[in-house]
């Protein structure tokens, strides 16, 4: 019985074996087709500027580098069943523009993804709802306008890389799905005032044409850990154009205005309810002459003696 079981263990390692032997030289080969290179059988990478799509003939590989090349769109065809143990994937200066929504759908082991240096212009919220085991990602250096809200659904993403990315509008809720966010990168934008909320540990704001309001000033204060953020400039309001963030005497400077709205809000206020009070006190009075003149009728009606009625005999 013993003999048996070493014999069928030995048979499937051998078929394992010339499996992967098999699988290593397919991808060995699907390297030399594409001009591309190949370490340890599992590990692909694209330099080629003739490349005009991905290679889709490898098996079992767990990291596919792609750096050159003209691809314009991804297709949801184009990461089969074959690819699902990738788990390092990058796609970059492509010339990108347009990715298929259920384009990543089989790649559930998917750690890392770089898709910058593109021209992407817009991220489908569903694009990577299947990645939920994705740690790393990377949309830097694209033509992206807008973030949606839950922009991003993944639980698991440690590392956020959205700068220089034309962004000049963030919904609210946009990160509200990254609970595990430590690092986000938000440099080089078009962003004016912070209006999302996020709980990563390290943002990083710089090169921003920010308004320079007292609730951005704080917010920024707040949320910003980038050593060089103090050297940027405001643009908004005019008085407050190119200046340094860290002027000592900005904060003082940004939040006059919304003293001094708060004081004159306080002082009007003030002055309503003195103005009102006459009139308030007039009504009072009234209500109590009203409600006087009541009781003292009733009083009057109960305290009247009734007549007596004669009877005749």
């Amino acid at each position: 019985m013993h003999e048996k079981v070493i014999v069928i263990l030995a048979v499937l390692f051998v078929l394992m074996g010339k499996a992967e032997f098999t699988n290593h030289t397919a991808n060995v080969k699907c390297a030399e087709l594409f001009k591309c290179s190949i370490t340890n059988g599992v590990s692909m990478t694209c330099d080629t500027l003739q490349l005009i799509t991905i290679p889709k003939c490898t098996e079992n590989i767990e990291k596919l580098i792609i750096r050159s090349g003209v691809i314009e769109r991804l297709y949801n065809f184009d990461f089969p069943q074959a690819l699902n143990t990738l788990e390092i994937l990058a796609v970059k200066n492509v010339y990108l523009k347009k990715i298929d929504k259920m384009t990543f759908e089989n790649l559930k082991n998917l750690v890392d993804l770089d898709l910058s240096e593109n021209f992407l212009r817009t991220i489908d919220p569903e694009l990577l709802i299947n990645n939920v085991h994705l740690e790393r990602l990377n949309f830097s250096s694209n033509m992206i306008r807008k973030l949606v809200a839950n922009q991003f659904p993944l639980p698991n993403l440690k590392t956020l890389d959205l700068s220089n990315c034309n962004l000049e509008l963030v919904d609210e809720t946009a990160f509200l799905n990254t609970t595990a966010l430590q690092w986000l990168n938000l440099r080089t934008n078009k962003l004016r005032t912070l209006s999302f909320q996020v709980n990563a540990t390290a943002i990083l704001l710089n090169n921003n044409p920010w308004n320079c309001d007292c609730y951005v000033y704080w917010s920024i204060k707040q949320y910003t850990t980038d050593e060089n953020f103090e050297s940027s400039t405001c643009m908004d309001p005019e008085r407050n154009q190119l200046r340094i963030w860290n002027d000592t005497n900005l904060s003082d400077t940004i939040c006059e205005d919304e003293i001094r709205q708060n004081a004159n809000k306080s002082k009007k206020d003030k002055n309503a309810r003195e103005d009102n009070a006459p009139d308030l006190i007039i009504t009072i009075y009234g209500y109590v002459f009203v409600a006087l003149s009541a009781l003292i009728c009733m009083c009057c009606c109960c305290d009247k003696p009734k007549r007596k009625v004669s009877s005749c005999s």
